[in-house]
């Protein structure tokens, strides 16, 4: 026979495993890792699957929602192309969920005549992410001064105070007479 202090610690231990149980269950579920492909030099367009399905350009970045284990994961690999007509290939694509939830690799263009073309290509991008981000910049500005604006002239709105006004009437010899202080 258990007393009343065996039975409180036998409780304890059962909310103590159950909730070691919940907590496990919630990190066990599926899991997203974030794999940012790039390639040297930069630019170069992304084929996934054996579709050769076209995922974007270098630097790109894909989530993928992995199972709950910690287990190498297994997917189709993918192609990468250069303005050139470079190509190389990831045939095979291995996710580590033991390695964090963003993961990298740098694809190298094989040494074939095109170099220069596909350099000229890697150039071009970093001007138009010089030129996104400046604009994006402005942008900002433009925001915080229009903000700053709305809010000079909310501030600039007097609201009016009533002061209460008393008003006392009464009647005289059938006229009514009112005043009000």
């Amino acid at each position: 026979m258990i007393g009343a202090e065996g039975c409180a610690m036998l409780k304890s231990t059962v909310l103590l495993v159950a909730s070691l149980l919940c907590a496990h269950s919630a990190f066990a579920g599926p899991k997203r890792v974030t794999l940012t492909i790039h390639s040297s030099p930069e630019g170069a367009g992304v084929y996934a699957n054996d579709a050769r399905t076209y995922m974007g350009v270098t630097p790109l970045d894909l989530v993928f929602g992995l199972s709950g284990s910690d287990d190498p994961q297994d997917l189709q690999g993918f192609a990468i192309r250069w303005a050139s007509g470079a190509s190389a290939e990831y045939a095979h694509l291995t996710l580590y969920p033991t390695r964090g939830k963003h993961q990298t690799i740098t694809m190298t263009r094989p040494d074939v005549p095109g170099l220069s073309a596909d350099l000229q290509v890697a150039l071009q991008q970093q001007e138009v992410a010089a030129l996104q981000s400046a604009a994006s910049a402005q942008q900002a500005a433009a925001t915080a001064q229009q903000l700053a604006a709305n809010q000079a002239l909310f501030n600039s709105f007097k609201v009016p105070v009533y002061k209460p006004v008393l008003c006392s009437s009464y009647r005289l010899v059938g006229q009514i007479y009112t005043s009000c202080y």
